[in-house]
């Protein structure tokens, strides 16, 4: 029978070679599979507990999660593949993805409302494709041969079909770690939305702390600065420090705040109205999102966490005015602002409408006029009559 070997060894001298590979793969990768199904279990919790108040965060928390699973699963499949190249590419830009969606999962929940994904985290994704891509094409920038015979339980063949992935993988994490770092540091002790500061931070530089720290050993391990008489001891460092890895993820404060069967830890604030404007405006001046057309106060409502009709309460009680008057209010000072620095001397008025955010000349043109009482181009005459 095709595929099945003889039970003379002899005749087949890979089978046995083959299969005690596979044995040895599978009981290295054992302690994943618990962890997939608990991970699929908080998944679920998280999929059954979105609501208005907690998307703008939770669904990055879950979008993380998925990857993980689906990065454990490729784990498993690249044990002996025939294809393990292919698996370690894929295997690392779900990596970088995950982290990018831990980060958003982070500055949301801090911030208060919805992040929108930043260019750079695209920049990030896309160099480690890129060199992905030109390895592919037999184009390699580092020639530094690795020191040792397997990674992450893949044989290698060539010495340096990895270097430049890790590497480069290896300066992208660094970068996001940063980046989350700075971010936390720079707005937990103003956040409105986070109730248990310290440990939250704690959390999160904990967590910062074990990814480097698997960094470090992983590019120590690939280019062979341990002696070969401890490296299964860093080995089984590496796994533990995956699985403590995991196991922070599981006591993030959001999880645990949904869990059925641990007390709520109430790490987020029970905002009043007043500090859902102060959101709102965070959102306004941080993010600038009146400056997209056709903004609608639905999408506005999903990013602070707030029914429609709470955000329209929110803003009559705290600003006397509707939503389109809200944002039209922040566009026009927009459009005030780049007037005084002589936009108007090189575009048009219908251009600096469009800039600001607006639909259509007619609607700027009203909104600027109820606003400031006249014409922007008379608001730029009365501004040259200054100088």
């Amino acid at each position: 029978m095709r595929g099945s070997c003889p039970k003379n060894a002899i005749l087949c001298p890979n089978y046995y070679i083959k299969l005690n590979a596979l044995k040895i793969g599978m009981e290295k990768l054992a302690p994943i599979i618990p962890l997939i199904i608990l991970t699929s279990f908080i998944i679920y919790l998280g999929i059954k507990k979105r609501n208005p108040s907690n998307i703008f965060h939770l669904d990055y928390i879950i979008i993380h999660l998925m990857i993980l699973v689906i990065m454990s699963l490729i784990y498993l499949g690249m044990i002996n593949s025939v294809f393990p190249f292919s698996f370690f590419n894929i295997l690392n830009q779900l990596h970088i993805a995950s982290i990018i969606g831990f980060i958003l999962h982070v500055e949301s929940a801090i911030r208060g409302y919805k992040i929108r994904v930043k260019k750079i985290f695209f920049y990030y994704f896309f160099l480690h494709l890129t060199i992905i891509i030109l390895n592919v094409l037999d184009i390699q920038f580092i020639n530094t041969e690795t020191k040792v015979q397997t990674f992450m339980l893949i044989n290698i063949e060539n010495g340096k079909d990895y270097t430049d992935k890790i590497i480069i993988k290896g300066i992208t994490l660094i970068l996001l770690v940063w980046y989350l770092i700075k971010m936390c540091a720079s707005n937990i002790n103003k956040s409105l939305t986070i109730k248990k500061k310290r440990i939250y931070k704690l959390w999160v530089y904990s967590y910062c702390s074990f990814i480097v720290i698997q960094l470090t050993i992983n590019n120590l391990y690939y280019f062979g600065a341990f002696k070969n008489d401890y490296i299964e001891t860093i080995n089984i460092i590496v796994r533990i420090n995956a699985i403590i890895t995991l196991l922070f993820i599981f006591i993030n404060p959001t999880i645990l705040n949904y869990l059925p069967i641990i007390k709520k830890i109430n790490v987020y604030n029970n905002l009043s109205k007043e500090n859902y404007f102060k959101i709102l405006v965070r959102l306004m001046e941080d993010d600038r999102i009146y400056l997209k057309k056709r903004l609608n106060i639905e999408e506005v409502s999903i990013k602070v966490g707030i029914s429609i009709k709470k955000l329209r309460e929110t803003i009559t009680l705290n600003s006397g005015k509707s939503f389109n008057e809200f944002i039209n209010e922040y566009r026009i000072e927009r459009s005030k602002r780049l007037i005084k620095r002589g936009y108007l001397n090189l575009h048009t008025t219908t251009a600096l409408g469009e800039k600001c955010g607006f639909n259509s000349h007619q609607t700027f043109f009203r909104a600027f006029k109820k606003n400031t009482k006249m014409t922007p181009i008379v608001f730029l005459e009365r501004i040259d009559q200054k100088r």
